[in-house]
């Protein structure tokens, strides 16, 4: 069992101190307050969207010990105490740039993995565009967790996200998001995960 270090409570202690996170359950809160602590950014209090169910389902899916596919390095080693995959150095760049590879490495590995798989977005809004994309032409993620970051299309890909009544998601809305904000949001569920 892992203890929790001071410097990790103390932060979370200024982190209750400054906001009121009980709009959310329990599961929510933890995972709202692990990206608060990961980012400093208290404003990342409101505007965290979880689809209806997310942590149980989520908590379910990681049971299930799921291949886990992020859309960038940073992410992949953001993440802590779980194998977790990035497949940018298998696919080459488009000679227009489109489709990017961001999308093309989400793509490559759900045609390796198929349905069930945890997608982890953190940098590029193209990769989830591409996951939304494969979504709609049947693929069954087991869980995606949106962040991508940017002036263009990263909270138009995340309100695309929020429409998906069939996945369990995470996101958050407007531009703000990142490979911080993503690994902290899959570390919290493992965490979660390891309480139950």
């Amino acid at each position: 069992m892992d203890t929790i270090h001071p410097i990790e409570k103390e932060s979370y202690q200024i982190i209750e101190s400054r906001l009121d996170l009980s709009i959310y359950d329990d599961g929510q809160r933890a995972v709202v307050a692990r990206i608060i602590h990961a980012t400093g950014d208290i404003s990342f209090g409101d505007g965290i969207a979880f689809s209806p169910n997310a942590i149980t389902e989520a908590l379910s899916v990681l049971q299930t010990m799921p291949h886990v596919i992020a859309d960038c390095q940073m992410v992949r080693s953001g993440i802590t105490k779980y194998n977790t995959e990035c497949f940018l150095d298998k696919v080459k760049a488009s000679s227009n740039g489109f489709p990017t590879r961001s999308a093309k490495a989400i793509e490559y590995g759900v045609n390796l993995y198929g349905d069930g798989c945890v997608i982890v977005i953190g940098n590029a809004p193209t990769a989830l565009f591409k996951t939304l994309d494969l979504i709609d032409k049947g693929f069954k993620p087991g869980l995606v967790l949106g962040f991508p970051v940017g002036f263009v299309g990263a909270s138009e890909s995340k309100d695309k996200l929020m429409e998906c009544n069939n996945i369990p998601y995470i996101t958050n809305s407007g531009e703000r998001g990142g490979s911080p904000v993503a690994a902290a949001c899959f570390n919290a569920l493992l965490k979660l995960g390891d309480k139950k």
